[in-house]
This record gives structure tokens, sequence and C-alpha cells, in this order.
């Protein structure tokens, strides 16, 4: 049974209305201060950091913190294994704990993930 094009035009300002709906209260209530900003922000603050991560490639490696972030809170994690140097930041910047072990890493020491080759000290 075919969808007549009336209906799905129907449905889609429906949708439409509806994020609009969505974002004009998540607006009224952070102005209001029922939502407070410093955890929700604003939808125009939160979609422009959005559109900049997206535009600049910045969004993969606030994901790639977030997902191992995601891993060390639910997982039984024993050693991060990581490759190249925006896995070492973005590991380090999720534990202080659990062992990162770099892999395909050109120079550690001039990156400034270690002290020494030797001695590299912290977890990694």
């Amino acid at each position: 049974m075919r969808r007549s094009s009336a209906h799905r035009v129907r449905l889609l300002v429906g949708r439409v209305l509806l994020l609009g709906g969505f974002f004009l209260v998540w607006h009224v209530l952070t102005q209001t201060g029922v939502l407070p900003r410093f955890f929700f922000g604003t939808p125009v603050t939160v979609l422009g950091n959005a559109a900049r991560w997206f535009t600049s490639g910045k969004i993969y490696r606030h994901l790639g913190i977030t997902l191992i972030e995601t891993v060390l809170a639910f997982g039984q994690v024993d050693v991060l294994v990581v490759f190249g140097p925006p896995g070492v930041r973005a590991a380090r910047a999720a534990t202080n704990t659990i062992p990162i072990v770099m892999a395909r890493m050109d120079d550690a020491e001039e990156h400034g993930f270690v002290a020494s080759l030797a001695r590299p000290g912290g977890n990694i």
C-alpha cells in the first residue's frame, strides 16, 4: 500500500515541528534556569560547537574520548592498546591508572608522552 505524497508531507512537517518544539522548550528551560546551563548548555551553543567540531574534524577526538571513557566505566579493562598520538592523548585524558601501551608510535619522547623510553613513568 503506497502512501500519498500529501501524507508524507504532513509527516515531514510534523517531524520538523516536533524537533523545533524540542529546541524551543530546551531554550526556554535553560534561559529560565530550570535546566542548569553548565550541564545542558543552550541549544545555540551546543549546535554551534557540534558544527565547529564536524567542520574541523575534532568530533572524532571527542567521540574517541567518550568511547574510551564508556569502555573504562563499564568494562573490566586491564590494559589499553592505542595507536598513534591521538589515541595516546585520548587514553591519557580518560585514565591515569590503567596501563597504556602505545603502538605505531614514532617518538613518544618528542610528543611529550614519556620522560624517556627507559623510564617512561606514569601509566604509559
